[in-house]
Protein backbone atom coordinates (compact mmCIF):
# COMPACT_ATOMS: atom_id res chain seq x y z
CA UNK A 1 0.00 0.00 0.00
CA UNK A 2 1.24 2.98 -1.02
CA UNK A 3 2.07 6.19 1.97
CA UNK A 4 -0.55 8.93 2.56
CA UNK A 5 0.06 11.76 -0.99
CA UNK A 6 2.14 14.47 0.46
CA UNK A 7 2.16 18.08 -0.01
CA UNK A 8 -1.18 20.23 0.25
CA UNK A 9 -4.89 19.91 -0.10
CA UNK A 10 -6.47 22.20 -2.76
CA UNK A 11 -10.10 22.89 -3.23
CA UNK A 12 -11.08 23.38 -6.67
CA UNK A 13 -13.08 26.03 -8.24
CA UNK A 14 -15.84 24.04 -7.68
CA UNK A 15 -15.45 23.04 -4.49
CA UNK A 16 -14.29 19.77 -4.43
CA UNK A 17 -11.24 18.65 -2.53
CA UNK A 18 -8.25 17.68 -3.96
CA UNK A 19 -4.94 16.43 -2.99
CA UNK A 20 -1.47 18.58 -4.77
CA UNK A 21 1.70 15.91 -4.79
CA UNK A 22 5.21 17.02 -3.93
CA UNK A 23 7.62 16.37 -7.46
CA UNK A 24 10.80 15.00 -6.17
CA UNK A 25 12.33 15.20 -10.12
CA UNK A 26 10.69 15.66 -13.61
CA UNK A 27 12.40 12.10 -14.96
CA UNK A 28 11.15 12.08 -19.12
CA UNK A 29 9.08 14.16 -21.82
CA UNK A 30 7.39 12.94 -24.68
CA UNK A 31 5.48 14.46 -27.08
CA UNK A 32 1.66 14.37 -26.81
CA UNK A 33 -0.37 15.70 -29.93
CA UNK A 34 -3.68 17.08 -28.74
CA UNK A 35 -2.05 18.72 -24.92
CA UNK A 36 -1.72 21.96 -24.70
CA UNK A 37 1.99 22.74 -24.39
CA UNK A 38 2.77 19.59 -26.24
CA UNK A 39 4.25 17.87 -23.74
CA UNK A 40 3.62 15.20 -21.02
CA UNK A 41 6.23 14.95 -18.19
CA UNK A 42 7.08 12.15 -16.09
CA UNK A 43 6.73 12.75 -12.60
CA UNK A 44 8.74 11.02 -9.25
CA UNK A 45 6.36 12.55 -5.92
CA UNK A 46 8.10 12.54 -2.92
CA UNK A 47 7.16 9.36 -1.14
CA UNK A 48 6.32 7.24 -4.00
CA UNK A 49 8.40 3.95 -5.81
CA UNK A 50 9.60 4.58 -9.03
CA UNK A 51 6.60 2.26 -10.34
CA UNK A 52 4.04 4.72 -8.99
CA UNK A 53 5.50 7.71 -11.64
CA UNK A 54 3.13 9.39 -13.55
CA UNK A 55 2.95 11.15 -16.76
CA UNK A 56 1.56 14.54 -16.33
CA UNK A 57 0.95 17.97 -18.89
CA UNK A 58 2.34 20.76 -17.82
CA UNK A 59 -0.64 22.07 -16.19
CA UNK A 60 -0.45 19.64 -13.74
CA UNK A 61 2.73 21.24 -12.60
CA UNK A 62 1.22 24.49 -11.51
CA UNK A 63 2.58 24.62 -8.17
CA UNK A 64 5.82 23.19 -9.11
CA UNK A 65 6.91 25.98 -11.50
CA UNK A 66 11.24 26.24 -10.81
CA UNK A 67 11.30 22.37 -11.59
CA UNK A 68 9.34 22.44 -14.07
CA UNK A 69 11.01 25.54 -15.11
CA UNK A 70 14.76 23.84 -14.36
CA UNK A 71 13.56 20.71 -16.66
CA UNK A 72 12.76 22.43 -19.48
CA UNK A 73 16.00 24.84 -19.86
CA UNK A 74 17.75 21.77 -18.84
CA UNK A 75 16.95 19.83 -21.68
CA UNK A 76 15.92 23.02 -24.21
CA UNK A 77 12.62 22.70 -24.26
CA UNK A 78 10.32 25.49 -26.04
CA UNK A 79 13.56 27.04 -27.43
CA UNK A 80 13.59 25.83 -31.05
CA UNK A 81 11.28 26.58 -33.53
CA UNK A 82 9.99 24.41 -36.44
CA UNK A 83 10.56 26.27 -39.31
CA UNK A 84 7.75 25.60 -42.28
CA UNK A 85 8.55 24.72 -45.67
CA UNK A 86 7.29 27.75 -47.79
CA UNK A 87 7.86 25.92 -51.04
CA UNK A 88 5.52 23.18 -49.74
Amino acid sequence: MPPPPLGRTLRDRDGTMQQSYVVEAIISHKWVLGVKGGYKYQIKCEGYDDDEMTWDPAANLSQEKRVLDDYKKQHKLGETKVKRNRNA
